[in-house]
């Protein structure tokens, strides 16, 4: 793996998606107070609205896994639209998606809730950064007249 291959918006994009990643497995979403039987920690997975944070944990896996994939040899297949942009597009469907989760149900919210949703605003700005960047082999700018 050559890190040298990053530029600044891959290193945030991946970094912050990495992190959400494991913010959205293992910090609590919701904190219900039960007094002096302590308190119970609900996971973005779990209910209310847990297919959103599973669908979150998703694109952020995906994220990674795009960035960590420019540091190897591994030649990607041409999509239809540049790398960069299928990653900010991606950055923001994760913000989207937890902004849902987060709007559907503002209950006892708890510290991973916030946390994720900062660290999925940081992902966008590390896909407005690859943004334009990387155009692939199919897709030519338009010429101008």
């Amino acid at each position: 793996m050559d890190f040298k291959k990053l530029t600044l918006g891959d290193q945030i994009l991946g970094g912050t998606s990495l992190v959400a990643f494991l913010v959205l497995l293992l910090f609590p979403w919701h904190s219900v107070d039960l007094g002096p039987f302590g308190s119970a920690d609900i996971a973005a997975t779990s209910s209310p609205n847990g297919f959103l944070g599973l669908l979150g944990i998703l694109l952020a896996l995906v994220l990674a896994a795009s960035v960590i994939v420019k540091m190897t040899t591994v030649q990607v297949p041409d999509l239809p639209i540049p790398m960069g942009d299928a990653q900010f597009y991606g950055a923001i469907a994760m913000l989207a998606v937890l902004v849902l989760k987060l709007v559907l149900e503002t209950e006892a919210l708890a510290f991973g809730a916030y946390l994720s949703i900062l660290l999925a605003g940081g992902a966008v700005y590390g896909g407005f950064l690859l943004k334009g960047q990387g155009a692939t082999a199919g897709n030519t700018p338009p010429q101008a007249f």
